[in-house]
């Protein structure tokens, strides 16, 4: 099990650019949000600021966002723990320092060996 130092290096630029994302459609979400609290605030009532929010649009947005984020995470902790282990951590002690079940740590170790393996 010898992971590539390119796979954790592609990982963490798939990471990054799943951050900018995500945090772009937040950082739109909060502008639509203030439009809306300030709209409240004024005395329009709920229904009709809504009628102008295409609320699914950025419902849709931010759950795609979180989802492409967190299987970018994923995916680099699960090459980083493997090459951690690689290296001669052993489960406790990288479970130690990423703050994580060392039944975890196997779990992880386990789609690693299973993503090779296909």
């Amino acid at each position: 099990m010898s992971v590539p130092v390119d796979q954790i290096v592609t990982a963490i630029e798939d990471l990054l650019q799943a951050n900018r994302e995500t945090r772009a459609t937040l950082e739109a979400t909060d502008v639509v949000l203030g439009h809306g609290l300030d709209a409240l605030d004024s005395g329009e009532d709920l229904v009709s600021i809504l009628a102008t929010i295409p609320v699914a649009a950025y419902r849709q947005a931010t759950q795609d966002n979180s989802d492409r984020l967190n299987l970018a995470r994923h995916r680099l902790r699960v090459l980083v723990i493997a090459a951690c282990a690689e290296s001669g951590m052993t489960p406790r002690e990288i479970a130690g320092d990423w703050g994580i079940s060392r039944q975890r740590v196997d779990q992880f170790l386990q789609e690693y060996r299973r993503s090779q393996d296909g």
